[in-house]
């Protein structure tokens, strides 16, 4: 799941900052395939209702996070415009865990969402959070591709549609911001899954971002 793990197993001693810059194309194109890859996946439940808005990028560490943020903003029509920390409780596994936020707006329809974990726990995320913090953080996974409801009718239909095609919902979370869920078509959801992006339906009732 770790985007660069191969190639930093691969090299000896290599300079991890060096590895994220390398590979900075390798990974967008990872994100833009599964941005279209999932527009497939909504144009199936929801017809044209429902559009990837946001795609979602784990880090292990600030530090890497920003040494992926700075090299991305170099390149044309990428650019930081936000940045939040957030509380988050999770079901049906009763938990709490922090999160870091930075959005970058990208030359396609959606955002990218760099995500850093904090403390407490995420089931969803813990996976993938082992995986981030490998090679002294410098590790990367994907998250997730999100899309915005307009409200809490068609945020619980959005989810019976997603439950009477069989997918599983993984976790549902409330924050600061409102409420969202991880949805799978496997019934689990870690480092080692085929299916690389979970589809999270998100309700903002803060903000209109």
């Amino acid at each position: 799941m770790g985007f660069m793990e191969e190639l930093l197993n691969a090299q000896k001693k290599p300079d991890p900052e060096e590895i994220i810059r390398e590979n900075l194309i390798p990974v967008m194109k990872t994100v833009v395939d599964g941005a279209h890859e999932n527009n497939e996946r909504l144009r199936a439940l929801f017809g044209a209702n429902y559009r990837v808005d946001e795609m979602a990028l784990l880090f292990g560490t600030e530090s890497s996070a920003m040494t992926f943020i700075t090299a991305l903003v170099e390149q044309k029509r990428y650019a930081l415009f936000n940045s939040a920390k957030d509380e988050v409780r999770t079901a049906p596994i009763l938990s709490v865990y922090n999160v870091r936020y930075w959005f970058v707006s990208t030359p396609w329809d959606f955002r990218l969402e760099i995500m850093v974990l904090g403390e407490g726990y995420s089931p969803v995320h813990e996976g993938l959070r082992q995986v981030a913090a490998a090679h002294d953080g410098y590790g990367v996974c994907a998250v997730h591709a999100s899309f915005k409801v307009p409200d809490e009718e068609k945020y619980a239909a959005c989810v019976h549609q997603f439950q009477k095609n069989g997918y599983a919902a993984l976790q549902h979370c409330r924050s600061s911001y409102g409420q969202f869920s991880y949805f799978s078509q496997d019934a689990t959801f870690d480092s080692d899954s085929r299916e690389r992006w979970l589809l999270k339906p998100r309700l903002n009732t803060r903000d209109a971002s």
